[in-house]
């Protein structure tokens, strides 16, 4: 008996095995995938689209979009799952679902294959920031705005004032 349960754990133990090795063995949540991602490599099709994308549009907080030659669809909810699955909820009422199988936070580049295997697409990070870009009043008396984003005159601990970081005393 204690032979039979060994054999079943190695078995077991490979396949967990074999299907991590299908796609990225990383740790990868939403949050690191937000952004603007070109399609920079295309291989197959997609079922679900009528034509190759070229940007997905990922937010945490929003919908987002995927652009296809002037025709947009929007990214109605996205999520992670077990083993670095990605999962995209369309506008047109499809799923778009796919192993990540090779991904660089550093670098801004992910490879992710179709479920069904008719797919292999490249991306690339356009931005790294969700943080739009700030003009800065050069006046001696320009507000101050906490770590948030908030204005606050009278600010105690960290604050920014004219793109520079300061502490209350």
């Amino acid at each position: 008996m204690k032979k039979v349960l060994f054999i079943m754990a190695v078995a077991l133990m490979s396949t967990v095995v074999r299907a991590q090795s299908d796609g990225f063995t990383g740790s990868i949540d939403e949050y690191d995938l937000q952004g603007t991602w070109r399609v920079t490599g295309i291989e197959g099709y997609l079922l679900q689209l009528d034509k190759d994308p070229e940007f997905f549009s990922l937010s945490g907080n929003q919908a987002g979009r995927i652009l296809k030659n002037g025709e947009d669809l929007f990214v109605n909810g996205w999520f992670i799952s077990n083993n670095n699955k990605l999962h995209l909820v369309i506008s047109n009422g499809a799923w778009l679902n796919f192993v990540i199988q090779e991904y660089s936070k550093d670098e801004g580049y992910m490879k992710l294959k179709s479920f069904d295997d008719h797919c292999v697409m490249l991306w690339s990070l356009q931005n790294y920031s969700s943080v739009p870009s700030l003009s800065v009043d050069n006046k001696k008396d320009s507000p101050r705005y906490s770590i948030n984003g908030i204005r606050n005159d009278n600010p105690d601990g960290v604050y920014i004032q004219n793109g520079k970081k300061f502490i209350a005393k």
